[in-house]
C-alpha cells in the first residue's frame, strides 16, 4: 500500500492535482474529510465535544479500514489533529506540499462567486492565511522528522501547469510502480496528456 498525503494552501491547484491522481487505478482519495468536522468544531455552537470527537473517529476508522493499493489524504494541514497525524504521516508515506504566494492566494477570485479569497477568509474568521501557512510549516517539520522519503514541495503558480504532467510522471513512476500509464485531463490547468512510463 502506498500512502500519499497532499497538504495544501488554498488556491494552490490541489483539487486539480488530486483529480488527476484519482485516475490511477486502485486509488482511494480521502478528500478534505477532516475539513467539514474542523469547521463544525470551530463554528457550530451546538456541536458538542463528543459529537466532534465521534466525527473525527469516524474519519479515522474509514482510513484505517481502507485497503486500497493507493491511499491519498488531501486536506488542509490544520484540520488533521496531531493525534491523527501520527497515523497518516508514517515513515514510508509520501508527502506533497502545494503552496502559493500569499498575495496571490489573497487576491485570487473564486470563479463561482467572483469574490476575493481574502474577503471570504475574513468573513469565516477561523481561516486566516497566516494560520494556514504556520500549520503547513508545522506539518512539514513533522514530515522531515518522521519520513524516510523527502517531501515534494510544489508551487501552485500558473507555471505549475507546465510541469504538472512531469510531476504526475514522477508520482507514477516512483510511488505507484504497478501502474504503467495514466490519462490526465485537467482543463483548469491547461494540462492534458497521457503519461506513460
Amino acid at each position: 500500500m502506498v500512502n500519499l498525503n497532499v497538504w495544501f494552501i488554498p488556491r494552490s491547484r490541489s483539487t486539480a492535482l488530486t483529480r488527476a491522481i484519482s485516475n490511477i487505478p486502485g486509488t482511494q482519495i480521502f478528500y478534505e474529510n477532516f475539513l467539514a468536522t474542523y469547521f463544525t468544531e470551530k463554528t457550530d455552537q451546538h456541536a458538542t465535544d463528543s459529537d466532534v470527537r465521534a466525527a473525527y473517529d469516524s474519519i479515522m476508522e474509514a482510513y484505517r479500514k481502507d485497503t486500497s493499493p493507493h491511499r491519498v489524504v488531501k486536506d488542509f494541514p490544520m484540520t488533521v489533529g496531531k493525534e491523527f497525524l501520527t497515523e497518516i504521516v508514517t515513515r514510508d508515506s509520501v508527502n506533497v506540499f502545494l503552496t502559493r504566494d500569499p498575495a496571490l492566494v489573497a487576491t485570487s477570485k473564486l470563479p463561482k462567486t467572483g469574490q476575493l479569497f481574502y474577503d471570504i477568509s475574513r468573513a469565516v474568521n477561523k481561516f486566516s492565511l497566516e494560520y494556514v501557512y504556520q500549520e503547513m510549516l508545522q506539518v512539514l517539520n513533522y514530515v522531515l522528522e518522521t519520513c524516510e522519503k523527502s517531501p515534494l514541495i510544489l508551487s501552485g503558480e500558473k507555471k505549475f501547469a507546465k510541469f504538472f504532467v512531469s510531476f504526475l510522471y514522477l508520482v507514477g513512476r516512483f510511488f505507484f510502480p504497478g501502474v504503467n500509464n495514466l490519462h490526465v485531463t485537467c482543463i483548469g490547468l491547461r494540462a492534458v496528456g497521457y503519461v506513460q512510463w
